[in-house]
């Protein structure tokens, strides 16, 4: 079991945003030809993937985190404050273990690794996946809008992990549940939410242009 970490990708930074936008188009190209096609998986990569698409996000108030192993520098942990702005996949057969344990309220991140942004830093850690949220205070939820494990890296316990994170960044932030959407036909992907207590609680399909839909779960997990 690996030792794992995320670190949150600044808005400033230009060489991890262009280092982001390079693993989502390997994952997604790896995972989602198969489910929706190469054609529109292709147009989905540049509409909400691409750097342009990201830089984007980020300045609106999206929050990205690289999801790697810890550098073994000897830092100490120390808790982060989940609600603190920066200023600046299928992820199916992973574990459990190494999570951050809920009852502390406290992530497992050291405050070096929470600056550990620059592209230096980011080309010589092994990068396991990424996901992105938005904290929706208005309806009372945080959106994990994208969760993102390599092929070589499943099974690392990567997308519990980041799971874990986005519950302890709800509750920091005064939220009741984590939502995220799902392709209804990404089976595997599926049955892991709900594994680890995601419910689905409705369904919507989204007309995306160039005659592509999404068509998913709408899932939920209280926190």
């Amino acid at each position: 079991m690996r030792n794992i970490t995320a670190v949150e990708v600044s808005p400033q930074d230009t060489a991890a945003i262009e280092r982001l936008a390079q693993l989502a188009g390997q994952i997604w190209h790896q995972h989602f030809p198969q489910i929706i096609g190469e054609a529109q998986t292709s147009y989905m990569v540049g509409l909400f993937q691409s750097f342009e698409a990201i830089r984007a996000q980020l300045a609106s108030g999206y929050r990205y985190f690289f999801l790697m192993e810890k550098p073994e520098d000897g830092s100490q942990p120390a808790t982060i404050t989940p609600g603190a702005t920066n200023n600046a996949a299928d992820p199916a057969g992973d574990t459990d273990a190494g999570l951050p344990s809920p009852a502390t309220g406290e992530l497992a991140i050291t405050q070096d690794e929470c600056r550990l942004s620059a592209a230096s830093d980011i080309s010589r850690l092994p990068l396991l996946g990424y996901f992105g949220i938005q904290l929706r205070t208005d309806t009372d939820e945080l959106h994990l809008s994208k969760l993102y494990v390599s092929l070589e890296s499943r099974g690392t316990g990567a997308g519990s992990f980041a799971i874990q994170t986005c519950r302890e960044l709800a509750r920091a932030a005064g939220l009741s549940r984590v939502t995220l959407t799902c392709n209804k036909y990404n089976t595997n992907t599926l049955a892991f939410y709900k594994q680890r207590g995601f419910t689905i609680t409705d369904d919507v399909v989204t007309d995306i242009g160039n005659g592509y839909v999404m068509d998913d779960y709408i899932m939920e997990l209280a926190v």
